[in-house]
């Protein structure tokens, strides 16, 4: 479906929605949405997001390692917005590592901590809580949600280097390192912002200093 604004653009995943968010409240956001002032296509009907291990966050059996791989294939990303949340959740490091790669051999990476970059969906105080307001945000929040706990969806903004600019983002990766009634992570949309505006002025910048040092 097309982004609902200009100079964003939503990414589906390539197949591996396993649960769906409305089977945990269905006030969840669904469809062609604004959140936090970004457009997200969240897939209406069936399973819509991703999570590690069985993907709903109960039972056993299923710990390890797991890693959603999303084919991007925009030039120029600058920017870059995900909707991603825990079941359970520590406040430990290493548990969630999101990972960007450039056509050229752009790198970034980011470890997403508990009780900082990412929380419980819905916040039952032994899980974590708290989000930094500034990196991560929440866009959704239903006061009386599961087991009258406050249900919330919370979305991560990324500042991708420079090195980013004249690139193509080719892929994002996440790696879940999950543990039953631990951390789970889930990723529910992810949106990303190409500037070719930004690439054209770079471009003309560099061009100008190329020129001015010749001179």
């Amino acid at each position: 479906s097309p982004p609902l604004l200009a100079g964003f653009v939503s990414i589906d995943f390539p197949s591996p929605y396993n649960c769906r968010i409305q089977g945990r409240n269905s006030s969840f956001p669904e469809g062609n949405v604004v959140l936090g002032g970004v457009p997200f296509d969240i897939p209406v009907g069936g399973d819509n997001e991703w999570g590690s291990g069985d993907g709903i966050g109960g039972g056993g059996g299923n710990d390890g390692q797991w890693i959603l791989e999303v084919p991007v294939l925009e030039f120029g990303v600058t920017t870059v917005y995900t909707l991603i949340n825990t079941g359970w959740g520590t406040a430990a490091s290493g548990r969630m590592i999101i990972e960007f790669f450039g056509s050229d051999g752009a790198y970034f990476s980011k470890d997403l901590i508990g009780d900082d970059d990412v929380r419980q969906w819905s916040l039952y105080p032994v899980w974590t809580t708290q989000i930094n307001g500034v990196s991560t945000v929440n866009v959704f929040y239903e006061p009386l949600g599961k087991d009258n706990c406050p249900d919330v969806m919370d979305m991560q903004i990324f500042e991708l280097p420079v090195d980013f600019y004249d690139e193509m983002l080719q892929t994002i990766r996440v790696t879940d390192n999950r543990t039953t009634f631990v951390h789970h992570g889930i990723v529910s949309g992810i949106t990303v912002v190409p500037e070719p505006v930004t690439i054209v002025l770079f471009g003309l910048g560099s061009l100008v200093l190329l020129r001015r040092r010749r001179g």
